[in-house]
Order: C-alpha cells, then structure tokens, then sequence
C-alpha cells in the first residue's frame, strides 16, 4: 500500500482527480509502472505482485515525467568513483566507494515547502524546497554531496523566503534530514557550513558527509514562534503570534481590502472584509487545530501567508 500527500507551493488549494504514474523498483533495477490518482492533501493505493516473479524495494512517484511537476530530478547508474556533478538536482556529489560494481541512485529536487507541523516539532523555519535521495544503495556505498543556499533574490529565488522570513543571519543555519515522511525533521549528523562572502550576505553550502538516503532540506534554528513576514505586492506582511492559540495580528505595508482563512483542504472557513487599513486583528479561536492559509488582499496585489493554530 502506497501513501501519497500532495504539497502547495503559491496556491492554496490542493488539485483534484491528479493522475500519477508509480514506478515499482527491484533489487537489480527491473520496474514495473502503475497509473492511480489523488485529489486533495492525502490518497492511498495498493499495488499487487506476484511475490516469485517481482519483489519491489522501491516505489517513485512520476519518474518518467509524465505530470508537469514542481520538481527537478536525475536517475543514474553510477560505474565509476569521483566527482558526479548532478547540476539538474543542484547537488554535486563526489563518490568514494560504490560497494558494488554498479550503484543506481536517483535524487529528486522539490520546488516546495516540506512538511512542517507535526513533522517539524523542534519549530525549525523551513525553505520552501528540499531534495529526495533514494535508489539501490548498497552497504559499502560512501559518497559526500555539497549543495548550496542562496537567499539573495537572484537566479532560482528558492531560498529567499526563507531569509525574508528570518533575516539575513546565516549562523542559525542547519542542514535538516529525514529517513523518510514517517520521521520528523532533525540535524543531519556529519555536514560542515560555509559561507561565501559574509556571514550575512545569504550565499553559501552545506557539505554532506556520508550521503544517507532519504530526504533533506535546509532550515533555521531558533525561530520558535515569533513574527512571520512575507514579502509580496503588498510590500511586507507581517503575522503574529505564529503558531498562535486564538488571536492573531496582521499588519502590512500597503492598505489591505480582506483577509480569507482557507483550511487545509483547501476550503475557506473565515472572510474578514476591512475598511483600507494596513492593519487588523482576527480570532481563530472557534476553528480547529492545524494549519490555514490567509489570503490577504488589497489594492495593489494578494499575499499568501501560512499559520498554524494551536
């Protein structure tokens, strides 16, 4: 059986009937190609083979790129040690054992922000991007991989939600890492940080050492629940206390019309509609715990802000 979650980035609501392609994966690189759908945050399918002729050791999810998705991805068999520049992912690996004549791995780059929530419970701010290492690794494979954080503004702007929401500090900066979307987020164990240039220009790497499978992205320490602001149309937006038990404050830099709260499957629970003020203040106190996306709309553009209630 086979759990699916489907992640947002820059919409607020989850697409339905999505048709997916899963690519079952065997010990030595055989696949066998299934098609289902999803619709709305969370599905499920089953998968059957005969045990005698196919075992599966892994399942991915649109390998042959079938759906136009927010995600960048390579699948390689590696023959040879040394520097293995996977530019397409962004993340250059340097291969020094592969424990096997022949090493299949595959790395996935995700244009979205990883789960938070119950997921992230030592309240790590999060990117809005992270990578997925998986593949036929086998005991003796030792391989370390350098990938970069960029919160400048410039080229894929990946980063730079990160920094708008945190400041430009790169000392609370940590290289986050889980097996899989059954653990929560925590340090990854043996990286080094280095920045180039300052310390506060937003541009640097992380060096991986020992390449584990699984999924990693980049976080900041230390942001527990303070002011969460989001640079959009609207100039800054600002919300807070984020995560909060009840009341929560909006403030923005250009006059705004309304505020939506829609849920997180994608429904709106709340419409508070405002006089051209660039501030205002809303109760969440009747509505459920989770998270909720606050639509927040004026005359010059919308901002797209994510709180949690507690």
């Amino acid at each position: 059986k086979v759990f699916l979650k489907q992640t947002r980035r820059g919409t607020p609501a989850f697409h339905q009937s999505v048709p997916l392609e899963l690519t079952a994966v065997d010990q030595n690189g055989q696949k066998m190609n299934f098609l289902t759908t999803i619709s709305g945050e969370y599905g499920s399918t089953t998968l059957n083979f005969n045990a005698s002729q196919f075992v599966p050791s892994e399942i991915w999810v649109n390998a042959n790129g079938l759906l136009m998705q927010a995600r960048s991805d390579v699948e390689r068999w590696l023959k040879t040690t040394g520097a293995n520049n996977i530019s397409e992912v962004k993340f250059n690996m340097t291969v020094h054992a592969l424990g096997a004549d022949s090493v299949l791995i595959r790395v996935e780059h995700h244009f979205a922000e990883p789960d938070g929530g119950v997921d992230n419970p030592n309240n790590y701010a999060l990117s809005t991007r992270f990578w997925t290492v998986s593949g036929l690794l086998p005991p003796g494979f030792n391989a370390d991989a350098v990938v970069f954080y960029d919160g400048r503004g410039q080229a894929d702007l990946l980063d730079r939600p990160l920094f708008d929401a945190t400041g430009p500090a790169e000392d609370n900066l940590v290289l986050l890492f889980r097996p899989d979307a059954t653990h929560v987020w925590q340090e990854f164990g043996s990286y080094t940080r280095t920045n180039i240039g300052t310390n506060t220009d937003k541009f640097g790497q992380f060096k991986i050492t020992g390449v584990l499978p699984g999924q990693y992205t980049i976080g900041k320490t230390g942001i527990g629940s303070g002011v969460q602001t989001i640079s959009g149309s609207l100039g800054k937006v600002q919300a807070y206390p984020n995560p909060t038990m009840d009341e929560l404050e909006i403030k923005a830099e250009n006059e705004i019309r309304s505020i939506q709260i829609v849920n997180s499957n994608g429904v709106m629970v709340k419409m508070l509609r405002l006089d051209e003020t660039a501030s205002a203040v809303i109760s969440l106190k009747s509505l459920p715990v989770g998270f909720y996306w606050l639509i927040v709309e004026g005359k010059k553009g919308t901002c797209i802000v994510s709180v949690q209630k507690q």
